[in-house]
């Protein structure tokens, strides 16, 4: 898909290699947008009456945006949430994404996987008896995974989900520890670490997931769209 921002265009596609240099340069782009939209609008006030402002700024920004963003700015956005998550979970953000693009695959999407790793995380920081008897029954220790980095522990529920021989333990185990999406994690997680690290390992190979500095670039993109939509609503006060 694509999209003009002012005599420039970001061009978003399926495969992630392409996006480097669009990225890259996509929030110089929409904050020169943005002062030149502002621009136009704060020299027509100066010409128009009270009652025609506001017109005229609805049909200024409506004319800019819509020919500018709409599905790509919620792309870039999608792009930019993935290190701003994997950032508060402490995780390389490419790998958060081959996680979440293969629990997608079960019928969890990005949002709800961070979500659900942020939970996790937190139980075992917080320890407490109904975690650790949980991790007990896939042998496993809540003091140990405490002195693990949060994928690191991941993995190891991983392994120990694999190891459990009774379906009825793992349903309980990932239930506990993941709530309602445990049931259908199950089959990804069951895996075990090893089959975990080799899907992500795949993805990046095929380039199905973005790079570090390309989720850099789509978070400066992200950042400029916003205050360039905060510059069209300031025209309004």
């Amino acid at each position: 898909m694509s999209a003009s921002i002012g005599k420039g265009s970001l061009v978003l596609t399926a495969n992630a290699k392409p996006l480097d240099g669009d990225l890259a340069g996509a929030h110089q782009k929409i904050t020169s947008w943005a002062g030149r939209v502002k621009a136009s609008v704060g020299g027509a006030l100066s010409g128009v009456g009270k009652l025609a402002a506001p017109i005229y700024v609805a049909q200024a920004a409506f004319q800019a945006v819509s020919g500018t963003i709409g599905a790509v700015v919620d792309r870039v956005s999608e792009i930019a949430n993935i290190g701003r998550t994997a950032r508060t979970l402490g995780m390389d953000p490419a790998e958060l994404q081959a996680l979440g693009n293969g629990a997608k695959r079960v019928g969890v999407d990005l949002s709800e996987f961070g979500q659900m790793f942020g939970k996790l995380q937190a139980k075992i920081a917080q320890g407490g008896p109904d975690t650790a008897a949980a991790l007990g029954q896939i042998g496993l220790s809540l003091e140990s995974l405490q002195g693990m980095s949060g994928r690191d522990a991941l993995y190891a529920i991983s392994d120990g989900l694999a190891n459990t021989a009774d379906a009825g333990s793992r349903a309980a185990v990932a239930m506990k520890l993941f709530e309602e999406a445990g049931l259908k994690l199950l089959p990804m997680l069951s895996q075990g670490g090893a089959g975990l690290r080799a899907m992500v390992n795949e993805q990046k190979a095929a380039g199905a997931v973005f790079s570090g500095s390309q989720i850099a670039a789509a978070e400066l993109a992200d950042t400029a769209i916003k205050r360039a939509t905060e510059s069209i609503s300031r025209a309004w006060d």
